[in-house]
């Protein structure tokens, strides 16, 4: 098996996101406003009610930190991005390249996507991100996406936000966890030959 070592993003020590010093981290949380609608009532016992009771995201997990970013050619050097800005085309490019694979053998595009991921009944279709600590240092604690940073005076603070915790299986931090390519694209495949 390959090495697959993915964390919950949480930069919040990596004071270059916002302007006022803090870091970034993962998303997530339920609607207040929407419905957990049908498709998604498969993991309704793992969405919490800190947020709401509705809707629950994030579906997956991609790639977003600044830490081993993407590399990006700009004006003369190469500068490393993170956050959703870069991890959202990214997602958006791999989806692509399975439309892209779907239409030349002759099938369908994907079209809605979200009640599709919920059918997908195959580990190696996602790397299930699960908690870790790297290291004995709070940065290195990837078991929760609640931001945090150190004050002038080298106190830690938390953000408001309590944040949710990393768990086996579909969470409210990385939802089923990241796209394995090609063993992603058999299970999607197989969802929908059989949704046919």
């Amino acid at each position: 098996m390959p090495f697959r070592l993915e964390t919950a993003w949480n930069e919040a020590w990596l004071a270059v996101y916002k302007s006022d010093g803090s870091g970034g981290a993962i998303g997530g949380g339920s609607s207040t406003v929407f419905p957990i609608p049908l498709w998604q009532t498969s993991v309704k016992d793992k969405i919490t009610t800190q947020s709401g009771t509705g809707r629950a995201i994030p579906d997956l997990a991609w790639n977003a930190a600044k830490n081993g970013g993407v590399l990006v050619y700009m004006d003369g050097s190469w500068n490393e991005y993170g956050g959703t800005s870069a991890a959202s085309p990214q997602i958006a490019g791999f989806f692509a390249l399975v439309n892209q694979y779907l239409n030349e053998n002759g099938m369908d595009f994907i079209g809605h996507l979200n009640p599709l991921l919920y059918q997908i009944n195959d580990s190696a279709a996602f790397n299930d991100i699960l908690p870790i600590k790297l290291c004995t240092v709070l940065a290195g604690e990837q078991v929760t996406n609640r931001q945090f940073q150190y004050d002038d005076n080298g106190e830690l603070m938390y953000s408001d936000v309590p944040g949710y915790p990393v768990t086996s299986g579909w969470d409210m931090t990385t939802g089923f966890g990241s796209p394995q390519g090609k063993a992603f694209l058999n299970a999607l495949v197989k969802v929908m030959e059989n949704n046919e």
